[in-house]
């Protein structure tokens, strides 16, 4: 259990910009990447994409923990860990790069099985358009048994990978087209997670704001009030609307602190100061 897990990467201060991530671009080539490095490494790859270094990432995943469940929550375990962020980041890898999937694969095969299948599954995300196909909150793996604790899961968490893979804003998209789906009359830990996610994300990612402002004009009222919200609010301010809205199912989050691929699941904002370790 970590007593005090380090709080990887995305601690940059809000409003430096895209040049203020130079990690990625000066980072040499391990064997293997620290969690650490494969948190700055994943969450930025779009602005330095440096293929020659997913194989260390590759190698690092099994010991960054990343793919194992989480704590548990009012809402239950966290099963599937950071599974989906990272099948949407190889997905996207995957298909800019597909004359060395097989090399890829092939290491893959040599790591534990939680690493094994977030490949194998984001082979088969990685046919063009594939994600991108995928409406609504949940995504199911291809031919998968429901039984299994990695055949479905939160589709915006592939969404955020894929987005930090590539860049491309059609999955910001799909991210912001899920707040048309908030009651306010009866919010739910699924519905509320795309707004903080939104939140915590667009200091790191300009193209974030850009992308709701861009939203904003077509939004019907509703929708058109959250992004304003999202707009004009820090994040603290964000963090205590969704945990007034929903204060059960918002009463958790292991990551309290953290930006990046953390922040790209159903978790949601705790108390300042209040921390939850990981398993």
């Amino acid at each position: 259990m970590h007593k005090n897990p380090t709080r990887y990467g995305m601690l940059l201060l809000v409003g430096i910009g895209l040049a203020a991530t130079p990690g990625i671009a000066a980072m040499p080539a391990p064997r293997s990447m620290t969690p650490a490095q494969l948190d700055e490494f994943a969450t930025h790859y779009y602005l330095h994409p440096r293929p020659e270094l997913i194989a260390a990432a590759i190698e690092g995943l099994d010991s960054s923990r990343f793919l194992e469940p989480g704590v548990g929550s009012p809402i239950g375990p966290r099963l599937n860990g950071y599974f989906w962020t990272f099948v949407g980041f190889f997905a996207e890898v995957f298909a800019a790069n597909p004359d060395r999937v097989d090399e890829w694969q092939k290491l893959g095969r040599k790591q534990e099985w939680q690493t094994r299948d977030c490949l194998q599954a984001a082979l088969k995300y990685s046919q063009p358009g594939a994600l991108l196909a995928v409406n609504g909150p949940w995504v199911l793996r291809p031919g998968a048994i429901l039984s299994l604790g990695n055949s479905w899961g939160s589709a915006d968490e592939a969404r955020w990978g894929a987005f930090f893979a590539s860049g491309n804003a059609a999955y910001l998209r799909k991210v912001v087209a899920q707040l048309r789906e908030i009651d306010p009359r009866d919010p739910t830990v699924v519905s509320l997670a795309p707004m903080w996610s939104l939140a915590r994300q667009a200091p790191e990612h300009p193209l974030v704001r850009t992308t709701l402002e861009a939203a904003r004009a077509d939004a019907d009222p509703h929708t058109r009030a959250l992004i304003d919200d999202l707009l004009t609010k820090d994040v603290e301010a964000i963090r205590k609307q969704v945990a007034d809205l929903a204060p059960s199912s918002f009463a958790f989050d292991p990551y309290p602190s953290q930006k990046g691929l953390r922040d790209a699941g159903y978790y949601g904002p705790v108390s300042p100061g209040q921390e939850i370790h990981p398993k």
